[in-house]
């Protein structure tokens, strides 16, 4: 039985390990292809850019070698990752963060899954000035919650809720419970669980 358990442990943890080594390459492509768009368009918003974008690749290459980080460095690069946005999408993008308040300090949540949340709205969505994209983050009782307005894209290509499924997986894997995902009355939800210290 205890080699049993050994190897389903070593089988989850090769498992995780696959899905987080999925992810950085995932937000290096966007973030070049944002970065290369900036550069023809605005190329002082693209110096900011890749400044920010340099800070932002630290903490990926740290948190991805780990299950679980604090809320507080997550919240803190998605802050950073939110001011990549901003250069970007200006006003066709609203963002409202919900003070995690000592949650930061007790929290822990899989690395760069709110990045990815909020990257999901992004990309599936449409957004202009006349009719910007609004995420907000919020918390519920042992989760954090991402909602945006649905405008949604009509050719977003075949990975179409691919990000979700792998999020869903890594939550199962280092959590035991996977996100939660709701649409209604205009919106769409996704509820990452938290582990509570």
């Amino acid at each position: 039985m205890l080699a049993v358990e050994r190897l389903e442990r070593a089988r989850v943890q090769a498992e995780l390990d696959s899905l987080k080594a999925q992810v950085a390459p995932h937000f290096l492509f966007n973030s070049l292809n944002t970065l290369s768009w900036l550069i023809e368009n605005d190329p002082p918003r693209a110096r900011a850019f890749n400044q920010n974008l340099a800070e932002v690749y630290r903490y990926i290459l740290v948190a991805r070698r780990r299950e679980m980080v604090p809320l507080s460095e997550e919240w803190t690069f998605l802050a950073q990752y939110c001011g990549l946005l901003v250069l970007r999408f200006a006003d066709s993008l609203s963002l409202e963060f919900a003070d995690p308040g000592e949650r930061a300090g007790r929290w822990f949540v899989p690395p760069l899954a709110l990045q990815l949340l909020v990257e999901n709205a992004v990309k599936h969505n449409e957004h202009s000035k006349r009719h910007p994209l609004h995420v907000r983050i919020g918390f519920g009782e042992n989760t954090v919650t991402v909602a945006n307005n649905t405008q949604r894209k009509q050719n977003t290509g075949d990975s179409a809720g691919l990000g979700l499924r792998m999020l869903d997986e890594r939550c199962r894997l280092a959590l035991g419970k996977g996100i939660d995902v709701l649409e209604q009355a205009g919106w769409f939800h996704v509820s990452l669980p938290a582990q509570i210290a």
